[in-house]
């Protein structure tokens, strides 16, 4: 999955080009051995990365935030393989 806002994206790329690397936010929704995983780049480890301040980093926060959104499994996996793998 991606996810990303143009105008947005195109203002940080002027701040920090190379933010266009990560740009836009990919989740990755992955198994291994019968478990769900979800991973992705946490915005503060994007902010951090890219040297971007704090109320420019704060565009990327929704994004990541509405992993929460992600629907529960539907086996009988526990709730744990669902937790977020942040990438730094």
């Amino acid at each position: 999955m991606s996810s990303g806002n143009p105008s947005a994206g195109s203002a940080l790329m002027q701040i920090a080009p190379l933010i266009a690397l990560d740009l836009p936010l990919k989740i990755l929704i992955w198994e291994r051995e019968h478990h769900a995983f979800v991973s992705y780049n946490e915005a503060s480890h994007l902010a951090e990365r890219y040297g971007l301040p704090t109320e420019q980093a704060a565009v990327l926060s929704p994004s990541t935030s509405s992993l929460t959104t992600l629907p529960s499994p539907t086996t009988a996996d526990s709730a744990q393989d669902w937790t977020p793998d942040v990438g730094v």
